[in-house]
């Protein structure tokens, strides 16, 4: 554990006064001339830098740790996120489905297409929704009936003799 240092300054009677000497080699010498210390200051050495350097490392070390433990949990976090998303985002499949009946007629013997799940599911809270992308002749609505863990049934009321849907199944995973 880091133990800081509390730093005190140098205070005393005269700040900022020197005596002058002339050496013999032209050079000149000064000697700080304090008076009275009034403050003794944290000295500024090894020890006490030393310090300052290993508490600097230290935290850099729990940043660093701190910085691991935090990408571990986004990436925990991440899974989640992924699995919910792709609870949500669902599974997408195009489908079409056919009628041979003559218009104005739809043989419901025709219509209904099973639907073979990709995924198989855990219950049947799954949601399905059928966007047309396609068709000849009249779609009416899109039903959809006997909802199973790996599938379900789909059908259009129309009389028109083909819809191409595109089917997004949502849901049904947890």
């Amino acid at each position: 554990m880091y133990t800081q240092t509390e730093w005190q300054d140098h205070v005393t009677e005269f700040s900022d006064r020197y005596r002058e000497v002339t050496n013999s080699d032209g050079t000149v010498t000064h000697t700080p001339v304090e008076g009275e210390v009034l403050q003794q200051g944290t000295p500024q050495n090894q020890t006490n830098f030393n310090n300052i350097e290993h508490g600097v490392q230290d935290a850099h070390i729990s940043a660093a740790f701190i910085g691991w433990a935090n990408l571990q949990q986004q990436r925990k976090n991440d899974t989640h996120i992924t699995a919910i998303e792709s609870e949500t985002a669902g599974e997408l499949q195009t489908i079409t489905l056919k009628n041979t009946a003559a218009t104005p007629f739809n043989s419901s013997a025709d219509s209904p297409t099973t639907v073979a799940l990709k995924t198989v599911r855990k219950n049947l809270f799954y949601s399905i929704e059928a966007e047309v992308m396609a068709h000849t002749g009249i779609v009416g609505e899109i039903v959809t009936s006997d909802k199973a863990l790996n599938g379900f049934k789909i059908a259009y009321t129309g009389s028109g003799s083909s819809v191409t849907l595109a089917v997004r199944v949502k849901g049904g995973m947890t």
